[in-house]
């Protein structure tokens, strides 16, 4: 009896590996076609008499999109009250892809190539916080999205800051204050409720070691203090910190990879 449920176990443990696996690839896979998508978007928007019919099939394709979400948002809300495991699925398909080529399409319609350079990192980066947050424990996954966008805001800072601040610079700096904010606001509420956090009926260990208060608050503090000298000392230190803030999130994946071992 006992070896019996020691195999059932291992065949659960197996296929629960293998959707991880799966999803991970399939996070992977969608990344990539993003990325030719807006590789052949960008080719289109560079042919002079393409121009307009590409920037007017983004908006048309945003706007089906948006409505693709909205109808995807409806099919959970139905899961609510039928219990429905079909609608369930299809609901949690169509808002998360509607709500992505939306917002592409109307990044892309207002921003132009600039759009599609900065979508071509972000895409990538989200199939790497995806793998990040079904493998790693749940503070190096709060870390890396925290490294990860102020790495990106690092980079636009680097533009921005060579000439007089724009509301886009102070949008960036505003964000970065925010989110660090929300990472410490997050690490002192979860350390006071013996590392976790409850979401709803769902409950996280949020922090799984002794030192993982120390390390998301030096976290926190190195980005505040990139942004700080980045204001002080201009577009260069924030281009210095870009490269910072990666080299610490790569020390630290090396960190919770042994962790986990």
């Amino acid at each position: 009896m006992a070896n019996k449920k020691k195999t059932a176990k291992a065949q659960a443990d197996a296929r629960a590996n293998d959707i991880i696996t799966y999803k991970i690839l399939g996070a992977f896979l969608a990344a990539c076609v993003c990325v030719f998508i807006l590789m052949t978007i960008s080719s289109q928007y560079q042919i002079g008499n393409q121009f307009l019919a590409v920037h007017e099939g983004l908006m048309t394709v945003g706007i089906i999109a948006a409505l693709v979400a909205l109808l995807g948002f409806l099919f959970l809300i139905i899961d609510r009250f039928a219990s429905n495991r079909t609608i369930k699925i299809i609901g949690a398909i169509l808002l998360p892809v509607g709500l992505l080529v939306w917002i592409s399409c109307l990044l892309m319609y207002y921003f132009y190539i600039h759009a599609i350079t900065i979508l071509c990192f972000l895409y990538p980066a989200a199939a790497v916080l995806y793998l990040v947050y079904l493998i790693y424990q749940s503070e190096f996954f709060a870390l890396s999205i925290d490294c990860v966008v102020c790495a990106f805001a690092f980079y636009i800072l680097s533009k921005l800051l060579s000439a007089p601040l724009s509301y886009v610079g102070i949008l960036i700096i505003v964000g970065i204050v925010a989110i660090n904010a929300a990472l410490l606001f997050l690490t002192v509420y979860s350390k006071k409720c013996d590392g976790k956090l409850t979401f709803g009926k769902k409950e996280v260990k949020f922090l799984a070691f002794k030192v993982s208060d120390k390390i998301l608050f030096s976290t926190a503090a190195l980005m505040l203090v990139g942004l700080a000298l980045s204001l002080i000392l201009g577009a260069m230190t924030a281009y210095v910190f870009l490269f910072i803030t990666l080299i610490y999130l790569f020390i630290m994946a090396v960190y919770y990879t042994i962790k986990l071992m």
